[in-house]
């Protein structure tokens, strides 16, 4: 799957695995080895047979460390080579956050600065004891973007957030997990088997569930407005019939109900935030405009799109 060594896929039943290899460097990553955990994660992504994602690093001493700084002469001398490096990990970290399935993460020895962040990247976090976390930026002078400070806010609160990058300091895993940052602190010799264990049973439970409740936490966390989601052929019709979502417009393609839906219980923004959205994209809604009962599409009450407002 990966084009280096560095990086390593594996799969096992319906669990696939995701190994930062550079033990001797704390796996610490470069550009080549981001650009090969995206192709991992995209490839476990699209296989229907991998139901859960476990992301560790090898060596026992170490999660991730961050950026390898012995790489940085090449990869970091000239502007566009700083965006290059600088999209390539964000665009990692997106993808990781957005996978489609359970994320793990198997936390061993250190878990500093990007190590961290890809932490936080994923659904859920296991460490042992002795496992040390960091963040710091503010130390070497570097900036973090919205979308990374965001998860680290949805995840632990904007005060631990602050702290954590404010301070740039270290801390434990009995801090770590009075935060949130990790789930569970286990002993060295637990850990695997834990999170073994506990991916084997993720991947036995429904997957069609699994999936709408990881879409759903997705989407809980976007802002107002930005509230849509993609599906599979035939998903959609399932999630429907269950009772799950709601159909709504598409808004790339008006008229279209058949393939982006809304999660149940989550309003877009208020009714009229909702009839601005569709008058924008063509799209006439009934008269009691909101979020639109199952059955009120069946009946047809979304209406056809309205070519007055194109």
């Amino acid at each position: 799957m990966a084009a280096t060594d560095k990086i390593l896929a594996r799969k096992e039943g319906r669990v696939g695995t995701l190994v930062f290899n550079n033990p001797e460097r704390h796996n610490a990553v470069s550009l080549e080895m981001w650009e090969a955990a995206t192709k991992v994660i995209e490839d476990f992504g699209s296989d229907a047979d991998v139901r859960v994602l476990v992301v560790t690093g090898a060596g026992g001493k170490a999660f991730v460390s961050g950026a390898d700084i012995s790489k940085f002469g090449d990869e970091r001398a000239t502007e566009a080579a700083v965006e290059r490096y600088n999209s390539t990990s964000q665009g990692f970290y997106s993808s990781l956050y957005n996978f489609p399935k359970p994320t793990l993460a198997q936390i061993q020895g250190y878990c500093i600065g990007g190590g961290l962040n890809l932490a936080i990247s994923c659904d859920l976090r296991f460490c042992t004891h002795a496992s040390r976390f960091g963040l710091p930026a503010a130390k070497l002078g570097l900036g973090y973007g919205y979308a990374g400070l965001k998860r680290f806010f949805d995840t632990i609160g904007p005060s631990n957030t602050k702290d954590i990058f404010f301070s740039a300091r270290q801390f434990g895993a009995a801090e770590a997990l009075a935060m949130g940052v990790v789930n569970k602190v286990l002993a060295d010799s637990e850990l695997a088997g834990f999170v073994r264990d506990y991916a084997n049973t993720i991947a036995e439970n429904a997957p069609l569930t699994i999936n709408a409740i990881k879409q759903i936490a997705i989407e809980a966390l976007k802002p107002d407005l930005v509230l849509s989601v993609k599906f599979s052929d035939g998903t959609i019709e399932k999630l429907v019939g269950a009772g799950l979502l709601v159909l709504v417009v598409d808004p790339q393609s008006a008229g279209d109900v058949a393939r982006t839906a809304i999660l149940l219980g989550r309003a877009v923004g208020s009714d009229g935030d909702l009839q601005r959205l569709a008058a924008l994209h063509g799209f006439r809604f009934g008269d009691d405009a909101g979020v639109v009962d199952v059955g009120d599409v069946a009946g047809g009450a979304l209406g056809e799109p309205d070519s007055s407002v194109r």
